[in-house]
């Protein structure tokens, strides 16, 4: 049948070709054409009073300008003593003009006028589809399309559609409409009073819509409109419904410069809470923004380059940074602060003010806070390193308004610090010995005492070796280690002046730290991959120190091994020697199986005496503080932990993502769990739909209790799907990209 058909279509082919070239020697001389260098071919025509006819099929051409259709009617006569040149077509009608295509049930062409009308019409712009009632073209490609509707769906009973009753086209590829309403289904779900996009710019239409479920707030549909996308500027009007508790709604609008650096951000969000509690008003609220230039832009290192970040972030509540989110919208409040930063080749300087604009947030302000470093210089020819780092300001301390048993507390601070080291290499031995000292000053003091100056020496050395060892497909390399840190007990202690962040918290300490680190290195005997494995074991010894029972408490194991090109795997751990027991150990592997699934595989396990850091290398705490305070305090956080994730990909439209975290073992709490799972799905390259749940574990009275949210978010008109997506098989956190 295949075989049949396909020879059916080359004779009917053959058959049009002939019919087409016997009427060419049929029709009317060709000086009734040459006027309009029009090209005329019709099967077994008929003339008549000026008008040649067809219903066997043909075409004309012209200058950007081709019709096809199966009843054609070429007029060309003079009415009225005024000369006419028309075409009429309908029946299985292509109509191409100025690079576009169309079709429809019949189209009139005044070649006088030059004009078109085409009656049911519809282009095509990749990846839209645009017709209407009526299209009104001009001769250089604009016009107007009337009843008309736009919609990136390829089926004749679309989906979603953009409908107006007055589209105007411009001979490029922008569009303009008055009385716009957005329908899926059938349904209106959007109204504006004017809408203008460029087809080609755009693969999407402006709205995203989604569907909530769960959480503080409850059920909830969310609209996100793209109002205008002209150039660089681009702003979102937002639209949430909550049934529960009101509606919400704001502006979202980004900039980006490309003639210079200056980016700006703003989200503005304001929703009407009918059930707020105590603590929140009925009018909810979140400003939030971000400026970012480059002032005095120069050429080089040695520049009179300025940058400058401005940014903000007021809410109404603290929950406001999780009940209303978008894209670019985390749950993170951003500092509210100007800051000045210059560069040159050997400086470094920067003025920053931080203020505090919500009364539940606790926060450092800076008002302001200078600070200037330098690059290391030589000293002369002595091969002396000279570092060098100033800062000043006046910072003021805030607590959260119901904090209690706080209090705010500020004062002038200014701190100078230098160092100096060099480095002595000995064959195999490298050395280099470095001293150094902190002078900082208070205008306040706790006490109230006023005016107090703290001084702190540093000193200490680095000494390591290096071995290496060739051997088949690979080497070896051994480092032998020893970094020694000593620091003076400071000119006042800790309890005597103000802690604004661990900058403040100096102590004594007479620490060292030595161990060995191995490097493998192995070729692949089937590629030009190297198998690579580091392994770093060394301790740390304690050194007149009351508060650490043990000279080494610990014993340090860090590894990673790249099996694969796609496959890691690593190791972080400690040994308690107190104890005899793992202080704390981190294992886990990351693994790309295919362009289409990763996934990583982590358990975490720390004790009770494993104290929780910001900087885990930072020991002054150990020094200042007891065990037995330290294990009574939050800063002992003992927990068992597995994390896992997942990324698959079906189908080019189809993938998910999984994510999940249970822990137990904590301290008089209950276990908790939490996962996350998002499927993403693309439906005939026009509706982009995610479905999102979210649960997590919440304490509630010293009781663990699930909270799930449920989110569904459906994107009309979305990009069409793309196989080469630069999915990174790298081996490691790919589910992340």
């Amino acid at each position: 049948m295949q075989i049949f058909a396909i020879a059916l279509t080359f004779a009917s082919t053959f058959l049009l070709l002939f019919k087409t070239l016997y009427a060419e020697k049929q029709s009317l001389p060709s000086k009734i054409f040459e006027k309009k260098n029009l090209e005329v071919k019709l099967i077994e025509p008929n003339y008549n009073n000026g008008i040649l006819t067809t219903t066997k099929g043909g075409t004309i051409k012209g200058e950007d300008f081709f019709l096809q259709a199966k009843n054609i009617s070429y007029i060309r006569r003079t009415e009225n003593g005024k000369p006419v040149q028309k075409i009429l077509a309908d029946g299985d009608l292509f109509f191409l003009f100025k690079g576009k295509a169309y079709t429809g049930k019949k189209i009139e062409v005044d070649v006088e006028e030059k004009k078109s009308i085409i009656y049911d019409g519809c282009t095509f712009v990749d990846p839209w589809y645009m017709g209407g009632r009526l299209i009104e073209l001009n001769s250089d490609g604009s016009g107007t399309i009337h009843d008309g509707y736009m919609t990136t769906s390829e089926n004749e009973k679309s989906d979603w559609s953009i409908e107006s009753p007055t589209v105007k086209l411009t001979k490029g590829s922008k569009v303009k409409a008055r009385s716009v309403s957005f329908k899926f289904i059938k349904l209106p779900i959007f109204w504006l009073p004017t809408f203008s996009t460029d087809l080609k710019r755009e693969s999407r239409t402006p709205f995203k819509y989604r569907y909530r479920v769960g959480g503080r707030l409850g059920p909830r549909i969310g609209i996100t409109y793209e109002a205008l996308n002209h150039r660089h500027f681009k702003t979102n009007l937002l639209l949430d419904i909550l049934l529960k508790k009101g509606l919400g709604g704001g502006i979202e609008a980004m900039y980006e410069n490309p003639d210079n650096d200056l980016k700006f951000y703003s989200f503005n969000y304001a929703a009407h809470d009918l059930r707020s509690k105590t603590d929140h008003k009925w009018l909810r609220y979140r400003f939030k923004g971000s400026v970012d230039d480059v002032w005095f832009r120069g050429k080089g290192y040695a520049t009179d380059d300025i940058y400058v970040n401005l940014s903000y972030d007021k809410l109404s509540d603290l929950d406001m940074r999780s009940d209303y989110t978008t894209d670019k919208v985390s749950g993170r409040i951003a500092p509210t602060q100007l800051k000045f930063c210059k560069k040159t080749y050997n400086t470094i300087s920067s003025l920053n003010t931080k203020v505090r604009v919500n009364t539940f947030q606790t926060i450092k302000q800076e008002l302001p806070l200078f600070q200037f470093n330098v690059r290391p210089q030589p000293l002369g020819t002595s091969g002396l390193i000279v570092n060098n780092r100033f800062n000043a300001g006046y910072l003021n301390y805030r607590y959260d308004h119901e904090a209690r048993g706080v209090r705010n507390f500020e004062s002038t601070r200014s701190e100078l610090s230098q160092a100096v080291y060099r480095n002595f290499y000995l064959r195999p031995l490298s050395v280099t010995p470095r001293a150094a000292y902190t002078f900082i000053n208070y205008s306040r003091s706790p006490n109230r005492h006023g005016n107090r100056s703290l001084i702190i020496g540093k000193f200490g050395a680095d000494a390591n070796m290096r071995f290496m060892r060739p051997f088949l497909n690979g080497q070896q390399i051994a480092e032998p280690y020893v970094q020694y840190d000593y620091m003076t007990t400071p000119s006042i202690e800790p309890r005597q002046h103000y802690l604004f962040d661990i900058q403040d918290g100096w102590h004594r300490m007479n620490l060292m730290r030595f161990g060995l680190k191995n490097f493998f290195m192995t070729k692949s005997m089937t590629s030009n991959f190297f198998h690579r494995f580091n392994l770093d074991v060394y301790a740390r010894a304690f050194f007149h120190t009351e508060k650490v029972p043990r000279k080494i408490p610990r014993v340090y194991a860090d590894a990673s091994w790249k099996a694969t090109p796609y496959m890691t795997y690593f190791l972080n751990s400690a040994w308690d020697t107190k104890r005899d027991k793992f202080d704390h150990i981190n294992v886990g592997s990351l693994v790309t199986v295919t362009d289409d699934i990763a996934l990583t595989l982590e358990y975490r396990q720390r004790d009770a005496f494993c104290w929780r850091k910001v900087d885990t290398e930072n020991f002054t705490l150990d020094f200042f503080r007891s065990e037995r305070d330290l294990r009574h305090s939050q800063v002992s956080d003992r927990r068992n932990t597995i994390l896992t994730g997942l990324f698959f990909r079906l189908t080019p439209e189809l993938s998910a993502e999984l994510k999940t975290q249970h822990g137990w073992k904590r301290h008089h709490l209950p276990a908790y769990h939490a996962y996350e799972i998002d499927v993403v799905t693309l439906l005939r390259g026009a509706v982009k739909l995610r479905f999102s749940i979210d649960m997590r574990s919440k304490l509630n009275k010293g009781k663990a209790k699930n909270s799930t949210r449920y989110s569904f978010d459906i994107h009309l008109g979305a990009d069409r799907p793309r196989t080469n997506a630069g999915f990174r098989r790298i081996g490691q956190g790919n589910y992340d990209n």
